[in-house]
């Protein structure tokens, strides 16, 4: 069985992997701001059109249960073309889908070849980076491959307002092709001790991790502090288009303040993994998207609904999630170091999970109105708290 050992390849230029990190982001905020128009345009309701979002996080958690351990066998750059090869036609089926049954199942193609750079990255990045400085060099990914997916809800409210929502396609499209040049001339094999090619191995990863409480807890609650977010970006356009009559256009701009805090959140972490313990950067950021949706359904709650009181808390919350989120990763993944594709896999597996129950929840809360959409978040952030102070209690039993 392989050690825990870095292989001796050079690290991969760092804007490929944030690039293909952000492919899987990007298809999804993209779209987000088009959901009414779809809605409109086929004349269908907003839960049938949901579909087409939670099938997408579907996807990409099936398909990095199937990227990991195959990665782990085979190495991870062939995984990586073929992922990007489907990524790139499903977006051109989306452009070109006659009808919504047809358009959910494009969206479901497309994130299962776009999630392959979401698992691929961060097991590339256990492969060349030593265990100290892994979480580091993941916030500088995640932190790099969220200036697309920031950017993305502005532009897909643009080209939906103006265009029309079937063009908002066409940007990973180039992405993606840009990107299978870069990995075929550019991305070198990481991964050279490799399990065996065989179906005891494929089987026998899953197992292994499911087994192992203390990556299961860590991952646990990485997907819960994501599944926050998630919750507000299925309820967000319909609250702001809805209730507050924005433009999709206008969404998009305001939906960047979420980005910019996850953005800013992940250089904190980036600086702050380098001098303190990574549970220690976990807390910091789950107490402060604590004291941001705490403000959020204060503002929610106690004033009429505006701009400012749904939007302006979610760079406090934003920015918790980016300082916390690669903190829980790298302590996760080195619970299995010998298995590292699937470790992130399990991972990616759990967060989309969680997000599509999240945003299944946000969807539904529209109706109760903004205060019952922050409530939910609330919940699930007490949750990933609970757990994470359960984790700590744990490891320190461990460390006695």
């Amino acid at each position: 069985m392989p050690t825990d050992t870095v292989s001796p390849i050079k690290p991969p230029n760092i804007a490929i992997l944030a690039a293909l990190a952000a492919c899987g982001p990007l298809a999804l905020n993209l779209y987000v701001p088009a959901l009414p128009a779809v809605a409109e345009q086929y004349r269908a309701s907003p839960g049938a059109v949901q579909w087409t979002l939670t099938l997408y996080f579907a996807g990409v958690a099936l398909g990095q249960i199937v990227y990991g351990p195959l990665s782990d066998m085979i190495g991870r750059r062939r995984l990586v073309l073929t992922g990007m090869a489907l990524y790139l036609l499903a977006c051109f089926a989306c452009s070109l889908a006659p009808g919504l049954g047809f358009l959910t199942a494009a969206r479901f193609a497309q994130a299962c070849g776009g999630c392959v750079g979401m698992v691929m990255s961060r097991a590339i990045l256990q492969d060349v980076y030593p265990r100290e400085r892994f979480a580091s060099a993941l916030s500088t990914v995640v932190m790099a491959s969220a200036v697309a997916p920031m950017l993305a809800p502005t532009i897909g409210g643009y080209v939906t307002q103006f265009i029309g929502w079937h063009y908002v396609f066409l940007p990973p499209a180039v992405l993606a092709l840009v990107l299978l040049v870069a990995c075929v001339r550019h991305l070198p094999e990481t991964h050279l001790q490799r399990l065996p090619v065989t179906l005891r191995s494929l089987m026998g990863s899953y197992p292994a991790a499911l087994r192992n409480g203390r990556f299961m807890l860590k991952s646990a609650i990485a997907a819960l502090i994501s599944s926050t977010y998630f919750t507000f970006m299925a309820a967000g356009p319909y609250l702001a288009v809805g209730v507050l009559r924005l433009s999709p256009s206008e969404y998009g701009t305001v939906a960047m303040t979420a980005t910019f805090g996850f953005i800013l959140g992940n250089a904190l972490s980036r600086t702050l993994s380098l001098r303190l313990s990574g549970m220690r950067v976990a807390l910091i950021g789950c107490a402060v998207s604590a004291i941001g949706i705490a403000l959020q359904l204060a503002l929610v709650g106690l004033l009429p609904l505006s701009l400012s009181g749904l939007f302006f808390p979610m760079v406090l919350i934003s920015c918790g999630h980016g300082l916390a989120m690669a903190s829980v990763i790298g302590i996760a993944m080195a619970a299995l170091p010998h298995l590292r594709g699937t470790a992130s896999a399990v991972i990616g597996f759990l967060q989309m999970c969680f997000a599509a129950l999240a945003s299944e929840a946000g969807s539904a809360s529209v109706t109760a109105g903004a205060v019952a959409t922050v409530a939910v978040m609330a919940l699930i952030h007490c949750l990933a708290v609970a757990l994470l102070a359960l984790s700590w209690k744990l490891d320190a039993k461990m460390i006695t």
